[in-house]
């Protein structure tokens, strides 16, 4: 009943702003060297993978995650990284920033037979407004990320810095 209120026009207009505005998203996300964007293409959704700030080349640390079967153990260990920062994440953010999805399989079986997993934070974005968010939003994920980088172990990163050099 609701997308009938829309019309077919408004139904239109709000598909077109949520590619477009997911878009934006993962361009903004790509030009950090620290956060791998795992759906370049268009679509709706924006699957991502905030790293450690030290990270140099997200792309292509998320290469090496996707097609380096060998690489598998140290993949897991960033993952948690992931995980839990976006643990913090939903815990410290702002009361009006968009809520996220965290998903725990964003690979989609490009691992062949293998029992591995590829999480990632996903944004989807289908409120036509979303796009005065976008800046502020990933401003905010940086902040966060920063203060949650400040209240790990020092050996922590440590440790995930030889994993990702």
């Amino acid at each position: 009943i609701a997308f009938n209120t829309l019309g077919i026009e408004g139904y239109q207009t709000l598909l077109a702003a949520s590619l477009q505005y997911s878009d934006m998203l993962k361009q903004r996300l790509i030009s950090f060297d620290n956060i791998g964007v795992i759906n370049k293409s268009l679509g709706f959704t924006t699957l991502f993978r905030p790293y450690p700030s030290f990270v140099k080349d997200a792309q292509a640390l998320l290469l090496r995650e996707i097609k380096d079967l060998d690489f598998q153990a140290q993949s897991k260990q960033i993952s948690v990284f992931v995980d839990d920062f976006f643990k913090f994440w939903e815990l410290h953010k702002k009361p009006d920033t968009p809520l996220l999805d965290h998903i725990k399989s964003s690979a989609w079986g490009q691992y062949g037979k293998h029992d591995y997993e590829l999480t990632a934070w996903k944004a989807y974005l289908l409120n036509p407004r979303a796009g005065r968010y976008l800046k502020r939003f990933v401003d905010e994920v940086i902040d966060l990320r920063r203060e949650y980088e400040r209240q790990l172990p020092e050996e922590y990163l440590a440790e995930l810095r030889a994993l990702v050099s």
